[in-house]
């Protein structure tokens, strides 16, 4: 049995050292690399959920990547940080789009009735309802990654600045009586 231990900076060669001897390299990186937070940035772009993509052999697990997210230590850390977060907005935009394929999608909507006496098609409520489910969390989902653009809320500050409300003063005259 061949194993490859290693610091953070020599894991790829002593990897390479284990697959010359013909072993197999066992377990998902926990290696910060760039192409490896690029990808989950760019599936994380796609729609796709952090658990989906860390569950993905290639990728780390993702206690791994939330240490990452949570690394202020080095300038990668911060950088991958960053470029996550605006992922997770822009996230909100494919959400918006897959509401309107949701709904926009009719197929199994409608079920055959198999009874000769009653022959036709029947609402299928189960589907139906899952469309609904599937839309209402995307819209909550998608309202808290980008509030301004989706959230349910009023701003009554011009754009973030606060409104200037002129002063009334009122003047009460005094009866003469």
């Amino acid at each position: 049995m061949c194993y490859a231990i290693c610091d953070r900076t020599g894991c790829d060669a002593a990897i390479e050292v284990v697959r010359e001897k013909g072993a197999a390299v066992m377990g998902r990186p926990s290696i910060f690399s760039e192409e490896i937070a690029a990808a989950i940035v760019d599936r994380i772009m796609e729609g796709r959920s952090l658990r989906s993509i860390c569950k993905e052999d290639d990728m780390p697990g993702i206690s791994t990547v939330i240490r990452w997210l949570a690394d202020d230590r080095s300038e990668q850390f911060r950088a991958f940080r960053a470029q996550y977060e605006a992922a997770k907005r822009e996230q909100a935009d494919v959400l918006a789009d897959e509401i309107v394929e949701i709904a926009d999608d009719g197929s199994n909507d409608w079920m055959a009735r198999h009874d000769p006496e009653n022959p036709g098609y029947i609402a299928n409520g189960e589907h139906i309802q899952r469309s609904r489910l599937r839309c209402d969390v995307r819209k909550w989902v998608a309202s808290k990654l980008k509030p301004k653009r989706y959230g349910e809320h009023l701003d009554l500050t011009s754009d973030g600045r606060q409104i200037e409300m002129p002063s009334i003063i009122y003047l009460v005259a005094e009866s003469s009586e």
